[in-house]
């Protein structure tokens, strides 16, 4: 083929990619659960049952979904720019569509039917700063041992049902500062000998006796609540004021 004849060919092959492109942004994206459904509309403005695109997905950059009775978060995962994204007080139980939603940096599930984080394993959430799981039927963290979440500094697991927290121990957890466990049933804390950035630590109606960890924990600091406890004399009397 000579030069003249590539430039139409070259042409050729530049528009075809172009349509293909549009074609795939334009694709229509199927959205399950009709309260998702009608939250998603009322976001993008559009009339209900009018088709619901990649396109139109991927220019959303916040999404307030609270109190819908959601179930199923399929279709998010086109959510591609979303900043932030509040589904509180739904009937949500899994959350891998959330997995690789690399531009959130503030997520709020607070109330609703998780019970462990399997849809955060192996995620990538770089710019993830906040993250609201309070009040969830949380009794497994496993799913945050292959997570990437570099920029979380708040993570609140308040009124959980959490027993322990050996996978917190090798988490790539590096910005945390925030940390909220309030009335869990954990009883061992070793696993937060590490997280030494932490300046806010709320640990109230748990199991714990023994605080040793903290202690050893020479880079945390700021608030540490430890009330309604089972803290040991030694605790009382030499680890606390050492804090």
């Amino acid at each position: 083929m000579d030069r003249h004849s590539m430039k139409p060919f070259s042409l050729f092959v530049l528009l075809t990619v172009l349509v293909c492109q549009a074609i795939g942004l334009a694709e229509v994206v199927d959205i399950p659960d009709p309260n998702l459904r009608e939250a998603l509309e009322a976001a993008l403005q559009i009339n209900a049952g009018e088709d619901i695109t990649k396109e139109a997905l991927a220019g959303l950059n916040e999404l307030q979904a609270s109190r819908k009775g959601i179930t199923n978060l399929s279709g998010l995962e086109y959510c591609t720019n979303l900043i932030e994204l509040n589904i509180w007080g739904n009937q949500i139980s899994d959350i891998l569509a959330l997995a690789n939603l690399t531009s959130l940096t503030s997520l709020n599930l607070f109330g609703n039917q998780l019970t462990d984080l399997s849809g955060l394993a192996n995620s990538n959430l770089p710019n993830l700063a906040h993250l609201l799981l309070y009040e969830n039927q949380l009794t497994d963290l496993s799913g945050l041992a292959d997570a990437n979440l570099p920029g979380l500094t708040y993570l609140n697991l308040n009124y959980n049902q959490l027993t322990d927290l050996n996978v917190l121990a090798n988490a790539n957890l590096p910005s945390l500062t925030r940390l909220e466990l309030e009335n869990n049933q954990v009883s061992n804390i070793s696993p937060l000998t590490n997280l030494t950035k932490l300046t806010w630590l709320e640990l109230y109606g748990n199991q714990i006796s023994n605080i040793t960890p903290l202690v050893e924990n020479t880079g945390i600091s700021g608030r540490i609540n430890l009330k309604n406890n089972l803290l040991s004399n030694t605790a009382l009397s030499t680890h606390i004021p050492a804090l």
